[in-house]
């Protein structure tokens, strides 16, 4: 008999996530972040590349800023349980990616995703009202 485990909290709600994202039309996946495991040594690999980030989100997702704009911004969601905590790696990747105007968000339900896609919009929107020199270097 092959007794199966319950998923982790932050994999149900990963998975939930990815779904919704489906059913919405917005193009998503999940990043693997794990090491490539090693049958003979039984244990996973670190690699040892240059290139090689740690913490990264655990969600990529295109969301499309209004359906008549032609573009998408990638929107990085980190899935974390009620009493989750990101950890160092995670709290350095959120930095770079906002300090290069990008969105990362954590994400605790589906309530916070349907705020983080709002808020993505709206920033966007801002942007554009106000500033479309911004976003003139971009599209150029």
């Amino acid at each position: 008999m092959v007794r199966r485990t319950r998923a982790q909290p932050e994999r149900q709600l990963q998975n939930s996530i990815l779904f919704f994202l489906k059913l919405n039309k917005i193009d998503a996946w999940p990043v693997s972040s794990v090491g490539i495991f090693d049958p003979v040594r039984k244990r996973f690999r670190k690699s040892h590349s240059v290139f090689t980030r740690r913490g990264l989100a655990d969600v990529e997702a295109l969301v499309r800023v209004h359906p008549d704009v032609s573009f998408s911004v990638t929107v990085y969601l980190e899935m974390k349980s009620v009493t989750g905590k990101q950890s160092k790696d995670q709290r350095e990747f959120e930095f770079m990616i906002k300090k290069n105007g990008g969105y990362y968000f954590i994400i605790r339900s589906i309530d916070q995703l349907k705020h983080a896609i709002a808020e993505v919009h709206s920033d966007f929107f801002a942007k554009w009202l106000f500033h479309p020199h911004l976003l003139k270097k971009d599209i150029d």
